[in-house]
């Protein structure tokens, strides 16, 4: 977005997007952690010994605690076999969008942007919402053969011909061309001067990956990687279930040892 490749109005969408994926990683650890943290302190501050002298053993603990950690890995199996591959999509959609957009389209105003391979430096002091007209326009670019061409202009406006070509119309600046560190220049002074946009190449975007199929495609599929993503996908829930397996023993405690003593372990 810095560059000028995507238009940074659609980076909260990506990120909105992405946030499921990240989700489904974070819930099965923070549950982890949660048990720990909880039952630890329970354990040092004598409340489980209480809880054990009045018939609550390690078997009824941790089948308590199945509860909720079965209702996490609806959740997680949701956000896994659903959400996130239909979230994935929708954020490639939006990244293979912005390749066919126009110069003007990714353009944010007061920042200098790269474009056309770095052949080409856009600058705009002001832009309207529409991004139809700038103010304050700066352009220079250099050429095949070294020479550079600036362009300064007080203000300018798009326009689209029937044939679909884009013009940049720039109004009342001036045209510098030149070698860098020779004398022999040229400066125009225009009144109205039009420069022709580069039209978007069409592309397909940037390659879907897997993450974006959805798990309806992936079922008796016969290729490998197919079989290890949804294999992935229906690991995730079970994640939670094995954590809470491990984690209602682990988190036992000797009040002398501290309460963080064996978090380290548990986590590693």
């Amino acid at each position: 977005a810095a560059r000028g490749v995507l238009d940074p109005s659609v980076l909260l969408w990506v990120m909105l997007y992405r946030i499921p994926g990240f989700l489904q990683l974070i819930l099965p650890l923070g549950f982890f952690l949660a048990i720990m943290l909880s039952y630890g302190r329970m354990y040092l501050e004598s409340e489980m010994a209480a809880l054990s002298a009045s018939g609550m053993s390690q078997q009824r603990l941790l089948l308590y605690t199945l509860g909720p950690a079965t209702l996490l890995a609806l959740v997680v199996g949701w956000l896994a076999l659903s959400v996130t591959p239909s979230s994935a999509y929708k954020s490639w959609e939006l990244l293979a969008a912005q390749d066919n957009l126009s110069e003007l389209e990714t353009l944010s105003a007061g920042r200098f942007q790269e474009l056309g391979s770095g052949s080409r430096v856009t600058y705009t002091e002001s832009l309207n919402a529409e991004r139809t007209v700038l103010r304050g326009v700066f352009i220079t670019e250099r050429g095949k053969d070294g020479q550079i061409t600036t362009l300064i202009a007080e203000r300018g406006r798009q326009l689209i011909q029937e044939d679909e070509r884009r013009y940049l119309v720039l109004e009342n600046g001036y045209r510098y061309d030149g070698m860098p560190g020779q004398a022999d220049y040229r400066v125009l002074q225009y009144d109205r001067y039009g420069v022709l946009l580069p039209s978007p190449e069409v592309s397909l975007g940037p390659n879907r990956s897997l993450d974006d199929d959805p798990t309806a495609s992936l079922w008796g599929h016969p290729g490998r990687a197919q079989q290890a993503e949804l294999q992935w996908r229906l690991s995730l829930p079970l994640i939670v279930l094995i954590m809470t397996l491990f984690a209602v023993p682990m988190a036992k405690a000797n009040p002398r040892q501290g309460r963080y003593l064996k978090l380290l372990p548990a986590l590693f």
